[in-house]
């Protein structure tokens, strides 16, 4: 219709009526003339387009549509399309597809193809699949599988089928639609592929530039903690005893101890109660008065003199050189730990048959190192880190289950270059504290004060640093030079527990019984 009002003087000239399938014409004679002779030089048979359903035996029905729809994208212009429908000089049999391009819609239950078109554009698409519906070659049928090396298959199969639902979703009132579908096999870590022979090179390109060797990343992280104190103590205890001789008698009994723990009973008077001197320089005096009935010499105005005076020095070295390896991307943990048992609550019951229950839980306390690696293009890796080392400073006695633990802790994410050596925490500490205890008023009188005060002084200085170097082992060379780095630091080496492990074990040696 558009074509003809081009010939013709007015506008909107010509009418269609589909129904009919005629052309109405309002225009002069001349113009008349002219469009009927154009007509009957187009309107020739073959021309219109008819429909035919082409059942297929191999090949996949959306798969074919969607090349042969394809194909025809590819042909003639529009012009060059026009001038093709005016036939040589042998007649029509030489007119080829019209303007229009056909349509070509599969029919996925049936594996068959709608096609609507001229007769000679169905006669074309017939023979193309005469020719494409064969059975496809040897290793190229429609299920495939594709063993992997390095992915997991269950997430390989999962990201492609997530992929492909949303593809499906996007042209889901296409005609181009894939039929493809994509299984793990977990015990042979491949993937089971159902799709046509093309799409399946495309999921084989696509997994086999995934499924590369990763690049890995050992982190060594050193925790080096020095502790060093100082301590002075001055004081004096004296103790004076006396024993009555007789009923009657009066004795004399006094004591300073100012450094004793009334709790804790470790001082001098339970020292000597247990015949053992006090803490410090320790004489005592006796005057022996008579002799008893018995014989025995008897003890007047026995004394103890306790001379406090004590200096400390103490130095703590706790050093934690912690390796571990990860693939990039992927969380590792290690843990070098002692499983020890802490009480949690107690319950007791009431009267004399009571129960007393303790509920104890486990805990692990040691070296526990946490990370995942990124490796980021240009030698950078940016690294999740958690180290802690827990260390029990006091047991609490062997039935109590209440032990003191220090732990030291660190969680950051940082990004080193490869090989570097770098600080991500550190701490200096220092403790200073000073006691003093005395006897009122006696511990003020100038220079004999002494003899009734006692004085600590303690100075503590911690230095906590940690250290991390992150190493990028891109291939086994890398980390064969990891592996010899770290048995020269640590003195084992692979190739000699092995040989050990190895050897077989020695015979005992039997001996028989002498006759």
């Amino acid at each position: 219709r558009k074509m003809l009002e081009a010939h013709l003087q007015r506008k909107d000239s010509v009418s269609a009526l589909d129904e009919t399938n005629h052309l109405i014409l309002t225009d002069t004679a001349e113009g008349v003339r002219r469009v009927e002779d154009l007509v009957k030089r187009l309107d020739k048979p073959g021309m219109a387009r008819v429909m035919e359903v082409i059942p297929l035996e191999h090949a996949d029905a959306v798969a074919l549509a969607r090349q042969i729809g394809a194909a025809y994208a590819q042909t003639q212009s529009r012009a060059e399309q026009l001038l093709t429908r005016i036939p040589g000089a042998e007649g029509p049999a030489q007119a080829v597809s019209a303007m229009s391009a056909p349509t070509i819609v599969p029919a996925e239950h049936a594996n068959r193809l709608i096609v609507t078109g001229t007769a000679k554009q169905v006669e074309q698409i017939r023979e193309l699949v005469r020719q494409m519906d064969i059975s496809a070659p040897t290793g190229r049928s429609a299920l495939n599988v594709i063993l992997l090396s390095y992915l997991k298959a269950e997430d390989v199969a999962k990201n492609l089928t997530t992929l492909l639902e949303k593809s499906a979703v996007q042209t889901a009132a296409a005609s181009n639609k894939r039929h493809l579908s994509i299984e793990a096999v977990p015990a042979n870590n491949a993937l089971l592929v159902d799709a046509a022979p093309e799409d399946f090179l495309e999921v084989k390109r696509l997994v086999e530039s995934l499924d590369i060797m990763p690049q890995q990343v050992h982190i060594s992280v050193l925790i080096a903690e020095i502790a060093s104190g100082d301590a002075e103590t001055l004081g004096v205890a004296i103790t004076a005893l006396n024993a009555p001789d007789s009923v009657g008698d009066n004795a004399f009994a006094g004591a300073s101890r100012l450094h004793a723990d009334s709790a804790s009973g470790d001082g001098i008077l339970s020292s000597i109660s247990q015949g053992v001197f006090g803490e410090g320089l320790t004489f005592g005096i006796a005057h022996g008065s008579h002799l008893d009935a018995a014989g025995n010499i008897v003890a007047d105005y026995p004394a103890i003199f306790n001379l406090d005076m004590i200096r400390r020095n103490s130095k703590v070295k706790i050093l934690s050189d912690t390796s571990l390896g990860a693939q990039n991307n992927h969380p590792a943990e290690v843990a070098i730990v002692d499983n020890i048992g802490v009480l949690e609550s107690t319950v007791s019951g009431s009267g004399a048959d009571r129960d007393f229950i303790q509920n104890i839980k486990r805990m692990d306390v040691g070296v526990k190192v946490n990370m995942t690696p990124y490796i980021i293009p240009g030698g950078l890796v940016k690294v999740e880190l958690e180290p802690s080392i827990e260390a029990v400073t006091d047991t609490g006695g062997s039935d109590q289950y209440v032990p003191t633990i220090s732990k030291r802790m660190v969680k950051t994410t940082m990004t080193v270059p490869d090989g570097q050596t770098i600080v991500i925490a550190g701490l200096t500490r220092n403790d200073e504290s000073e006691i003093k205890k005395k006897v009122p008023l006696l511990g003020d009188i100038p220079l004999l004060g002494w003899l009734f005060r006692w004085n600590s002084k303690s100075a503590t200085k911690t230095n906590i640093l940690i250290f991390v170097t992150p190493t990028i082992m891109t291939d086994v060379a890398d980390a064969v030079a990891v592996r010899q780095a770290l048995e020269a630091k640590s003195g084992i080496v692979a190739e000699s527990l092995a040989e050990e492990l190895k050897a077989p074990a020695p015979e005992k040696e039997e001996h028989g019984n002498e006759h």
